[in-house]
């Protein structure tokens, strides 16, 4: 594991942030992130599932191999979701990959809102009850006003990004 590279609070840190085991990580680690309203850093959700699909498709852009990275993606997503004990926010991250790798599959372009919408008919067919999940709920709607606030939070900060210097600092920005 990780933590046998890192030793330590870092080590634990890292296993925490990576893939949100937060069994190593000490007490007083977990309360300042719970006191800075940043805990959900630690929590196993979408956001992990992203960074992790976003470093595969950099290794197989990397060697040129991005057509094969869909069917990679994909399973990766299946195995993260399951190994993650199927937490909703990490499903709800999860259907969203598949539908707009699916969509990517089939030549069309992909839609955040719509992948969203169909991972949620996806979860509440699978467990009707799920809508009573404030975890649920929460992740949809943060997801949902990220989807819909991302264009107002690109148009202020385009000037700015255009001022980064730095190519690769500029292109994380973009």
């Amino acid at each position: 594991t990780l933590s046998h590279l890192i030793p330590g609070e870092r080590g634990a840190l890292a296993t925490a942030l990576l893939i949100g085991d937060k069994s190593d990580l000490p007490k007083s680690v977990s309360d300042s992130f719970s006191s800075a309203g940043i805990s959900h850093l630690i929590a196993v959700s979408g956001l992990h599932l992203s960074i992790w699909c976003l470093f595969i498709l950099k290794i197989f852009d990397v060697f040129r191999l991005r057509r094969r990275a869909g069917a990679i993606i994909s399973a990766f997503v299946i195995v993260f979701m399951a190994a993650s004990g199927f937490t909703y926010s990490v499903m709800r991250a999860g259907f969203m990959m598949l539908v707009m790798l699916l969509g990517t599959l089939l030549s069309r372009q992909a839609d955040s809102l719509n992948s969203l919408g169909i991972a949620l008919v996806i979860l509440c067919f699978v467990n009707p009850y799920c809508v009573m999940s404030l975890g649920l709920r929460l992740s949809f709607l943060s997801t949902l006003g990220i989807i819909v606030g991302y264009g107002n939070i690109d148009f202020t900060l385009n000037p700015y990004i255009a001022r980064v210097r730095n190519k690769y600092a500029r292109r994380v920005c973009e």
